[in-house]
This record gives structure tokens, sequence and C-alpha cells, in this order.
């Protein structure tokens, strides 16, 4: 438990003294995907929360399982499979309005205190995705809360409010196809924190990629598990710069992913 709801931790064998929260796409902070990750940030000495801010109701599972079933089933399937998602998706709307991002961004500000004062982290970062990377930009305007943000294809990003409440550092990890976090929005967002404090922001584009792929990206996919692999590595490069002051991140992104 942290900040009153549960959540998982993932505990560094030589904590570094900062920690991060990885704030969760809408599968919660149940999906394997999500808690490898925690668990590589702690490798790298980062102590690890990922709290449940859906309150044990994340988005169904079957939704991204019928979705990425689509393009090899038969003929049959496929209308199964859209009749099934089209149910699915109704119901999206009462899900968002029963878990606003507002609760979200209260649990995640009582988390970064808990993790001050009573687990010794001496700066902390937030790494979210999708709903999270949205809830990581409303953070990024909380420096009493968090020192540094990367947001991984973010979604429901307001311009140009959200961009300009930023105060801390932000990296984006942005997919080539997303239609939350579109070629409008990202060079919008680029242009307003270039405006507001050049170095503020840092935007890394993955070719050949699309939205969800820094937490689910197939490993089938040579080029995807690349691009999966590679994001992270940037995001533990971008934290332990800005909150470890190791000058681990490079200038460019790997041959993977280009800096914008």
């Amino acid at each position: 438990m942290i900040a009153g709801v549960p959540c998982y931790t993932s505990k560094p064998s030589s904590f570094n003294g900062c920690a991060i929260i990885l704030a969760t796409d809408i599968f919660g902070y149940k999906l394997v995907n999500s808690r490898l990750i925690a668990d590589v940030y702690a490798d790298n000495g980062f102590l690890t929360v990922m709290p449940d801010y859906f309150r044990g109701e994340p988005m169904n599972i079957a939704l991204l399982e019928t979705y990425e079933a689509l393009p090899s089933m038969s003929l049959l399937g496929k209308l199964n499979g859209y009749a099934q998602l089209a149910g699915q998706i109704v119901g999206m709307g009462s899900w968002f309005k029963r878990h606003p991002v507002e609760y979200a961004i209260d649990v995640v500000t009582a988390a970064a205190a808990k993790l001050r004062d009573k687990h010794g982290a001496r700066k902390v970062g937030l790494q979210g995705y999708c709903y999270g990377g949205k809830v990581g930009v409303k953070m990024a305007a909380k420096p009493e809360s968090v020192d540094a943000v990367c947001s991984a294809h973010p979604g429901l990003i307001k311009i140009p409010e959200d961009i300009q409440a930023v105060q801390v550092p932000l990296q984006f990890i942005c997919a080539a196809s997303d239609a939350q976090f579109p070629e409008k929005t990202r060079t919008a967002a680029q242009q307003l924190l270039q405006q507001q404090s050049p170095g503020l922001g840092r935007f890394i584009l993955y070719p050949g990629t699309q939205h969800g792929f820094a937490v689910r990206g197939s490993k089938a996919d040579p080029a995807v598990d690349a691009a999966r692999q590679d994001a992270l590595q940037q995001g533990i490069g971008f934290f332990k710069q800005h909150l470890a002051g190791v000058q681990a991140q490079a200038d460019a992104a790997a041959a993977v992913g280009v800096v914008l």
C-alpha cells in the first residue's frame, strides 16, 4: 500500500536515493508488462512504485486481447471480434467518468510525498504510459511533488494549457502512429516547451510504432521490440540524469529513435 491504495513495489538491491512512480495505462498495475518495466527501473537503483489509482477496476484486458487478435482471425472471427469491441468501447465513457485523471493525480501526489517522507527518496520522477502519460504531464506542473517526468505516448493532452503549466524536465516517448498524441499535438507541445524554456522538453519519435508500443510492443516484430527496449532505456537515462545527476543520457537517441 502507498497513499492509501494498493501498489506494486519493486525495490532496488542498491538504492540510489531516487524513486520512480510508474503511472500505468488503462490496464492497470497488475499488467505483467508494466510490472516488468518497474523491475527494470529497480535494477537501475530506483525504488519504484506503481499505485492502483483505478481502485481495483482497470479496463478489461479482454479489450486489448480482442484487438490484438483481430489480424489472425477468420472473417467470421473478425466480425465477432468487432462486435465485442463495439460493446466494450460503448462502456469506456462511463469507465473514464468513474476514473478521472484528477483522482489519479491525487494518488500520485500523495505517493510522492510518502516516498520522500517515509522511504528516503531525495528526488522523485514519474514514468507514465498512455493514461498515465497524461497524469505525468499534469504532474510536471507540480515541482513540489516530482522532479522530472517521462511521458510515453500520452492520451488526452490539452493544448496549450497542459503544456504551458510544465515546470520540470519532461521527456516524451512518441509513437509514429498515434491518434491520441498525433503529430499536430506533438509539434504544438514541442513549440510551447521550447518557447517556455529551451531544454525543458525532449521528444523522441520511434518510426514504425503505434500507440502503446512502449508497454505492449510485440516481441514478434524485431523493429517494434527494439523500439520498446530503447524507449525504456531512454527513460532510465533521462531519470539518471535529472534525478541522480548521472550524465548517462546521450544527446541523441539510439538509432532506433529520432530526437526531434
